[in-house]
């Protein structure tokens, strides 16, 4: 049975629905870029091109939305809580008073709550909440595309009051949303609009009987005195600090604070029982966490009650009202007060001491015969990838068992495998952690610094991310996890997917978790060159190459090249430019003046790389190596052939009566480095391997390079030219870019040689600690509309080294997004407005679209 506000909000809904699929706007046509690179050419395998798909919903032309002005802040001067409650009398149940105000509630939503315009999310994983603001609890998690309707605004536009299609209420940021019609009379509305509507009708009920609809009983509610309401019962505070707040959430006015073993009456919970009403012994009321209450027996004769939002006309100095919601009615007080009673302290339950990081390499090996890598060590728990022989592997946990390890492979997601699938090359088994782990079911999962959403947030999770579960609080909504880079924090189980149950899990109710020391923390990083905040990018190889603030703003054209970085100080940025198969290196000023050639006639010159004091410049350039299709004949007489993996075109030829197998090999063309000093424009060729590719320079070692040599990343030294260091044997990794410190390396990997994606990892600069960054979702390659796996290329550094900018096709076009540099908070960069002018493309030769100082 539908209620009233489901009556009328769905066919609001439907009909803008068929408007919005309906309208005859058609897509925006894509501009042709010129790209004077032949592919065909480049050394690394150009992956089969895939088609687009453009965003899956029309684009509108609109008026430009206003901007509306916020109404002159005020001041809040926090509430004391000796204010009046709602609660119901005594001769009535509380049942009947739920009704009468639910009905006035649906009245006022009819009235109040009109969609004034519909709008698409243009992101995965946008996140309602229940205020406008990040800060805020999520309500709930929309797809790409979702539909909403959207019911006002907060007072600086910039986060939308909508209703979506399972008529759940909440905020969304107006960037996640792609509007139909205006928002400009969208009403401005209070954090809680709901809220704001019960205690006007509260309020209406409390009034005369003329005031309240006929035929309820709504005079039957009267005001009530939180001092009125009798202590149930009475509580310690067991944590160093307890805040008081006006109302049950982390967000609302801090009242005072608590100390430990501070005695208090408890007079009420909320909802969902995870914050009391309290009174202290001085006589001060507010809300606080039940987590770090010790009470006295239990809570199970405590009412429980709604808050919300304050009462139209209600003085500045009184607590939002309460409205009964539990069937024990709550009896009028004497108006004795209660501090007397004994308080005993229970005992910890558990307090045990965990290790430094459970998810840590503790071996390596090689698989030796097939194997199915599981989410579980379970044969029967769901298959994450089929693992080949001598696959190299980092062993990294085990489970109580020991029979089943958690793995990772280069190439693969972690998960659990038999340990008898697995021949150890260095380390043991037993030195590794028995971890019983779990799988996240939501995107953006933000991670508590405690157990509670009051707690900071300090990291984000992602769908289908593995996670150690570590140990639970006391009351079991709240679990420690470590993530796979070894973060550790507090999140909800609800939404984790886990083998068993919590029953084995080790609880803790002090939250200072014990560790080993960790080592000494270095200074933070502060780089030599003065923050411009300023990312050069290109639009294409030989395109525009642009200029814009990290923030989004001063977008504007720069010249037009290839692969352009900007120099130390951020004022100048140098590129590379072609003319056929001609080379050349140039230097342009960031305000767009003094545009110079460097040196020129160096074929195929690509990929420049300042040194740290902008003195010199490393790029690399076509050297050597055959550079046309050619033939190869082997004898069949004398031996077995042993074509290459990439020959084609076999055929048997006779030469007289001796028998020969032909074929074709493309062209293998050789790259190396060249070194030019910028003050005198000499310049020097220096060994990078047969294929060097995107030179980095070591900011933390200023003779030391990092490029791609075709069989992995190559360290060379500028003072000793015979000097090689082997990093890393994968051929697919690729584009190294150093950390501003120079302690990291960010590279991009292409999965299975490119046909499943690519992705960003971090290394550590001698090329070990191998961490995945980004990852396509399971569920995207496998989804009703046939998604590809994502890229994810092309990475820059911040200044500072705490976030990387990337190059990113999951949105369906090319859009540069930012994340942390541990791989969480992954989102846009820019507003939709700034993407829209960035018709941005990459053909997956390791160009080197961003810089940022």
């Amino acid at each position: 049975m539908m209620n009233q506000k489901q009556i009328w909000i769905l066919p609001i809904l439907l009909i803008l629905t068929t408007v919005l699929v309906g309208c005859g706007v058609g897509l925006a046509e894509e501009k042709e870029v010129a790209l004077p690179i032949n592919l065909d050419e480049w050394p690394t395998s150009v992956p089969t091109a895939v088609a687009v798909s453009p965003t899956p919903f029309p684009k509108f032309t609109l008026d430009p939305t206003a901007t509306p002005t916020p109404p002159p802040a005020a001041t809040p001067t926090p509430a004391p809580v000796t204010t009046s409650v709602v609660v119901e009398d005594t001769t009535t149940a509380s049942g009947d008073m739920n009704e009468v105000l639910m009905q006035q509630v649906s009245s006022l939503l009819t009235k109040d709550f009109a969609p004034v315009a519909v709008a698409l999310t243009n992101v995965d994983g946008a996140t309602i909440r229940q205020g406008p603001g990040t800060s805020y609890p999520a309500v709930s998690t929309l797809e790409r595309s979702s539909l909403v309707g959207v019911l006002g605004q907060n007072p600086a536009g910039d986060w939308l009051y909508v209703i979506d299609v399972a008529l759940n209420y909440g905020w969304l940021p107006t960037e996640v949303l792609r509007i139909t019609g205006s928002v400009e009379g969208a009403p401005v509305l209070p954090p809680d609009p709901v809220a704001a509507l019960i205690a006007r009708a509260i309020s209406a009920s409390s009034g005369s009987a003329e005031t309240a609809p006929a035929g309820n009983s709504a005079t039957n509610l009267r005001p009530l005195l939180v001092a009125d309401l009798p202590p149930a019962t009475t509580a310690r505070v067991n944590n160093d600090v307890l805040n008081m707040r006006q109302r049950p959430g982390a967000e609302f006015n801090l009242l005072g604070t608590l100390s430990r073993d501070d005695e208090v009456a408890v007079l009420a919970l909320n909802t969902d029982k995870q914050w009391a009403l309290v009174k202290t012994a001085d006589d001060k009321t507010g809300w606080v966490s039940v987590d770090f209450l010790q009470v006295e027996g239990d809570l199970t004769d405590v009412p429980q009650v709604l808050s919300l939002a304050p009462v139209d006309g209600h003085p500045a100095d009184q607590l939002a009202p309460i409205a009964a919601m539990s069937g024990q009615p709550i009896p009028a007080s004497t108006g004795a007060s209660s501090t007397g009673s004994t308080v005993t302290t229970a005992a910890v339950v558990n307090k045990p001491t965990l290790p430094g990081q459970v998810l840590a390499p503790v071996a390596q090996g090689q698989i030796n015969r097939r194997v199915e890598l599981r989410r579980e060590p379970d044969a029967a728990s769901g298959l994450l990838d089929t693992m080949y022989v001598d696959e190299k592997v980092t062993v990294l946990a085990v489970n109580d068992a020991r029979d089943w390890a958690v793995i990772q492979a280069n190439q693969a997601r972690a998960g659990w495998l038999p340990a008898d699938n697995l021949t150890l090359t260095e380390g043991s088994l037993d030195q590794a952690y028995v971890v019983q782990t779990a799988w996240v079911d939501s995107n953006e999962l933000e991670i508590k610094s405690g157990p509670g959403i009051y707690h900071d947030t300090v990291g984000t999770l992602a769908l289908n991310d593995l996670v150690a579960v570590l140990a639970q609080n006391d009351g079991g909504n709240w679990v420690l996890i470590e993530t796979q880079a070894g973060g550790r924090g507090w999140i909800s189980p609800k939404f984790l997917t886990m083998r068993g149950s919590l029953a084995g899990v080790p609880l803790i109710t002090s939250f200072s978790i014990e560790a080993p020391p960790p080592a000494a923390t270095p200074e933070p990083f502060t780089p030599k060159w003065p923050v411009q905040n300023l990312l050069a990018l290109q639009l294409s190889s030989g395109g525009d190459i642009m200029l814009i603030n990290a923030d989004g703003s001063g977008l504007r054209r720069l010249t037009h090249g290839l692969d352009p970085v900007l120099s130390p100080d951020g004022r100048a940025v140098a590129f590379t430019r072609w003319q056929g198969d001609q080379g050349s290196l140039w230097i342009i000023n960031t305000d767009g003046s003094n545009e110079r050639l460097i040196i020129d006639e160096v074929r195929k010159a690509k990929g420049p790389t300042w040194s740290l004091d902008g003195a010199q410049i490393m790029f690399n350039y076509q050297h050597g190596g055959r550079l046309e299709v050619a033939e190869i004949c082997h004898n069949l007489s004398k031996s077995e052939p042993k074509p290459p993996m990439n020959a084609y075109d076999f055929e048997v030829k006779m030469k007289g009566m001796t028998p020969y197998l032909c074929w074709l090999v493309p062209p293998d063309p050789h790259w190396g480095l060249r070194l030019v000093n910028l003050a005198d424009g000499r310049s020097e060729d220096v060994f990078g391997g047969t294929y060097a590719f995107r030179p980095a320079w070591d900011p933390g070692q200023p003779w030391r390079i990092v490029s791609d040599s075709g069989m992995g990343l190559l360290g060379i030294d500028l003072n000793r030219p015979d000097y090689r260091e082997p990093l890393t044997d994968n051929v697919n990794d690729g584009s190294p870019v150093f950390s501003p410190d120079g302690c990291y390396l960010a590279v991009t990997v292409g999965n299975q040689g490119g046909s499943s994606g690519y992705d960003i990892f971090r290394l550590n600069a001698d090329g070990s600690g191998r961490v995945r960054l980004t990852q396509t979702p399971l569920w995207v390659p496998v989804g009703p509309d046939e998604q590809k796996p994502w890229n994810n290329v092309a990475s820059a550094w911040s200044p500072d080294g705490s976030q990387i900018a990337f190059l990113t096709d999951r949105a369906g076009r090319w859009e540069i997004w930012v994340m942390n540099a541990d791989g969480s908070n992954q989102r846009q960069m820019f507003s939709n407005e700034v993407n829209d002018q960035l018709d941005l493309t990459y053909n997956f030769v390791d160009e080197q679209v961003l810089s940022w100082r």
